[in-house]
């Protein structure tokens, strides 16, 4: 009853308002590993249409390399899940490629595992950013979600989180049509600890935390919905299939060509390649398996994670 009456409120004053007030066309860009920020994003967007807002959602890692355009927009979003303190590199190198404007109204969405100042300045080097190429950025919330690295959520708690994202939503849309501005406060420490956590960019070009096992059958699928095309498949060596090593071999050791999962230096550890392999042949290398979940998430809402997410 209490969700109905908080609608009502907000359609209230939407209705006060002069329609000229309004942003009503939205671009919405995202990027989401295991379909966190995806979730908070398509309920966003179902916000803003009954705020009768035209909204538009776009991947990330499917337009950076496709190329877009801001032509018919009032207001540009980027929604993310943090990752070590940060919006994930994907996200900053996207807003990098940002057409240059002047004065575009903007806004920023974040998902969090942890209701925490600390990840209160993920958006920091993202907005800056942005600013530089002339967008305004009136509008930063985190929006927590179950998480999907180290810790995993029991079905209380995850069932509650998102029913605090649902009551939470219909506001949001609110005040990004009305330019309400909305800045979470972090502080030094937090600035400190975005700076710190970007160095885990270095870290994963020096590392490779994941591998294929023996359960893996080449589907292709981490391949093909890696974002940040990290995966490959190899041939171990060429093979004409003659038995001339296996006769030649005094251990008859030798086998023909094989294909491999190969991981490259270029993870963004957005751990979706790990949850959406049929098979669950992708594991984590020793000393970083601690991150890893035996199973994802049973819920209903979240789903699977998949090509979509």
């Amino acid at each position: 009853m209490t969700g109905v009456c908080f609608k009502a409120d907000v359609r209230a004053k939407a209705v006060s308002m002069k329609a000229g007030d309004y942003v009503q066309r939205i671009g919405i860009f995202y990027f989401s590993g295991t379909g966190m920020t995806r979730y908070v994003v398509d309920k966003l967007k179902l916000a803003l249409i009954e705020q009768q807002a035209q909204a538009d959602v776009f991947d990330i890692a499917k337009t950076a390399s496709a190329g877009f355009t801001l032509d018919g927009y009032d207001a540009l979003g980027i929604a993310y899940p943090v990752h070590a303190f940060n919006a994930p590199k994907i996200v900053v190198d996207f807003a990098r490629q940002l057409p240059q404007v002047n004065a575009m109204e903007a806004f920023i969405i974040s998902s969090v595992a942890e209701h925490s100042r600390l990840n209160f300045a993920s958006s920091k080097l993202l907005s800056d950013i942005m600013q530089k190429k002339g967008y305004k950025v009136f509008y930063d919330k985190a929006f927590i979600m179950p998480c999907n690295f180290i810790v995993k959520y029991g079905e209380a708690k995850v069932k509650s989180l998102l029913n605090w994202v649902n009551a939470e939503i219909p506001q949001a849309a609110l005040d990004i049509v009305s330019r309400a501005s909305m800045r979470q406060p972090a502080g030094f420490i937090a600035d400190f600890a975005t700076w710190a956590g970007r160095l885990e960019w270095l870290g994963l070009k020096c590392a490779r935390i994941f591998y294929a096992s023996q359960e893996c059958v080449m589907c292709g699928l981490c391949a093909e919905n890696c974002p940040n095309h990290n995966i490959s498949g190899v041939k171990r060596r060429v093979c004409l299939h003659c038995p001339v090593c296996m006769e030649s071999c005094p251990h008859r050791d030798a086998a023909p060509a094989q294909t491999r999962v190969l991981f490259l230096r270029q993870c963004g550890l957005c751990m979706r390649c790990l949850y959406i392999c049929p098979r669950k042949a992708i594991k984590v290398r020793w000393p970083y398996r601690f991150i890893a979940f035996d199973s994802w998430y049973e819920n209903e809402e979240l789903g699977p994670v998949s090509q979509d997410n």
